[in-house]
């Protein structure tokens, strides 16, 4: 069966009790946007347990409820890889366990897919780095400038948790080779390059949310994979036109 809309949340080792904090976002969500939108939770490899919270969000959302488990941790990318090619749907949205931008935010960002199609990214607020610490914030600005300067993007917040996409921008994610945290920036290049229409929607976070800090050993791995990225879409991409 295609769905009309699906909402992707990956997750990993989730905090206690996450699964009521999942399931009253998720109908304010769908109350705000006005139609029943079935939601698929990926497991991305967590050692916890999920077993207890599953079903209770299964006794409650019903139909509406799609679990996929998998038996190792991918990471980002290749959690939303896996749910996006799990069930076939026109369109979809995907966000965070934590569901951290207000239903209004993804309600709207909503909107604008079903209005524009292609890929949709949120685009986060100036405010978004006042509750942030100084490394995560310079590296976030950091990222956002090269977007816009090296990378030639139409956006520049690539990384913003909350994106609404087509299915022919689901394709061009499928193919995508990253599993982690730059998934988004290697999509939206690949996007772009494709010639998918990108067109940002602007979101907010929710009120009192703590961000998650940003592990300074990763940046190794994410700077390689930055790197890789850059030589992909950047450097043979020139060659070949």
């Amino acid at each position: 069966m295609t769905h009309e809309t699906i909402l992707l949340v990956p997750c990993f080792n989730p905090l206690k009790n996450w699964e009521v904090q999942f399931y009253e976002r998720y109908q304010e969500f769908i109350s705000i946007a006005g139609k029943q939108i079935p939601v698929v939770l990926i497991n991305d490899g967590s050692s916890q347990s999920l077993e207890q919270e599953v079903a209770w969000l299964q006794n409650r959302i019903k139909e509406n409820f799609y679990y996929l488990e998998l038996t190792s941790n991918l990471g980002k990318g290749g959690a939303l890889k896996a749910g996006a090619g799990y069930i076939d749907s026109e369109y979809y949205i995907f966000t965070d366990i934590d569901f951290p931008y207000t239903a209004k935010s993804m309600a709207e960002l909503l909107s604008l897919l079903l209005s524009e199609k292609g890929l949709i990214p949120g685009n986060r607020e100036k405010e978004y780095y006042q509750d942030m610490n100084t490394f995560r914030s310079i590296i976030s600005r950091l990222l956002r400038s090269l977007n816009y300067r090296l990378l030639k993007l139409p956006v520049n917040d690539t990384q913003c948790g909350l994106k609404g996409f087509d299915k022919n921008a689901r394709e061009i994610l499928l193919q995508c080779s990253t599993n982690r945290f730059l998934i988004d920036l290697e999509w939206l290049l690949a996007a772009h390059h494709a010639g998918i229409a990108i067109k940002p929607s602007k979101v907010q976070l929710r009120e009192g949310l703590q961000l998650t800090s940003f592990n300074p050993a990763i940046l190794g791995k994410e700077i390689f994979s930055f790197l890789k990225i850059l030589w992909k879409y950047r450097v043979l991409h020139s060659k070949k036109n």
